[in-house]
Order: C-alpha cells, then sequence, then structure tokens
C-alpha cells in the first residue's frame, strides 16, 4: 500500500536543487493513496487496542468490555476520516492511548459533537444511570 512518491524540486527546494528529482519521505495529504494509509495506520492502532471492525461498518470498531459492577457490554469507536468518537463506560483511557500514539488537537473530553450532530447525556426511563 506504500508507494514511494517523487517530484521534480522547485524553488522551494533551494537555488541548487532546481530540476532534481527528489523523493517524498511522508505525503499525507493530498495523494490518491492518503486515506487508504491513513485508515491501514489507524486500523493497525486500533487493531493493537484489541479493537475489531464490525462486519457492517469498517469504520466502527468494537471490544467486548465489563463495568466494574460486572455489566458485560460492547465499547465503540467510530471513525470518520480523522474524527473519532468513543462510546464506553471508561472513554477516557482509551483516548489517552490514542493520544500517546497520535497527536490530537486537545485534551479529551466528553464530546458535545460528532459530525454535525448535537451529543448530550441523557436519562432512559425507569434507569438511575445517565448516557451518551
Amino acid at each position: 500500500m506504500h508507494k514511494k512518491v517523487h517530484t521534480t524540486a522547485g524553488p522551494e527546494f533551494g537555488p541548487i536543487n532546481i530540476g532534481k528529482t527528489v523523493l517524498v519521505v511522508r505525503a499525507m495529504y493530498g495523494l490518491k493513496s492518503s486515506g487508504a494509509v491513513w485508515h491501514a495506520k489507524f486500523s493497525k492502532t486500533l487493531r493493537s487496542m484489541e479493537f475489531k471492525p464490525s462486519y457492517a461498518d469498517l469504520d466502527v470498531w468494537i471490544r467486548p468490555a465489563t463495568t466494574v459492577d460486572g455489566f458485560e457490554y460492547y465499547e465503540y469507536i467510530l471513525v470518520y476520516v480523522d474524527d473519532v468518537l468513543v462510546i464506553s463506560a471508561a472513554p477516557i483511557p482509551i483516548m489517552k492511548t490514542l493520544q500517546q500514539a497520535y497527536h490530537l488537537k486537545a485534551d479529551p473530553k466528553p464530546p458535545t459533537t460528532y459530525l454535525g450532530a448535537t451529543i448530550k447525556e441523557w436519562l432512559i426511563p425507569n434507569e438511575t444511570r445517565k448516557v451518551c
């Protein structure tokens, strides 16, 4: 999936390099393959955290989890390009792990929006736990 990318140097490479063929070492944006390379890299990270892609959508990642009181459920990571939403009883440790691997714009905190949708806590009738 990784391809060698080269270009002909322009003036931005310095006067002695103009016209030379140069190898691009890192090209995350602007290439046709950039999205696929990013997805492969991020997928490797999520797999190392024992998440698996769902059958329905390869950008919805799941792994089984258990709360401290023994309730079994699935944690989810929703990915859209470089936007990530973690759904878990304990999302901060997951986000901290991602923060160690990638530069995040800000420290992890509860979401207020995701892909234009407003996210807030709410209560399920006859349920005492808050849900996001």
